[in-house]
């Protein structure tokens, strides 16, 4: 669960760079690598999927990721 958050916040750093809300895995990648967590990307990519499966991402395209809007904004 602790690593989830971690994907998270990363996200919620770098949504605002571009219109969609839209997140590449490899800016993701590399803010993670910033604050000191260092994952290969097999093991970002499973925890992207993970968030998938529970419908708190959805996959726009080949590495480019989105948070799910929700209700409660």
């Amino acid at each position: 669960m602790h690593s989830k958050v971690l994907v998270l916040t990363a996200i919620h750093h770098l949504q605002n760079r571009r219109p969609d809300g839209s997140v590449l895995v490899g800016d993701l990648q590399d803010t993670l690598y910033k604050s000191g967590v260092i994952w290969g990307r097999g093991t970002l990519q499973t925890y992207l999927r993970e968030m998938i499966e529970e419908g708190i991402l959805e996959r726009l395209d080949q590495g480019v990721y989105r948070l799910i809007p929700t209700d409660e904004a």
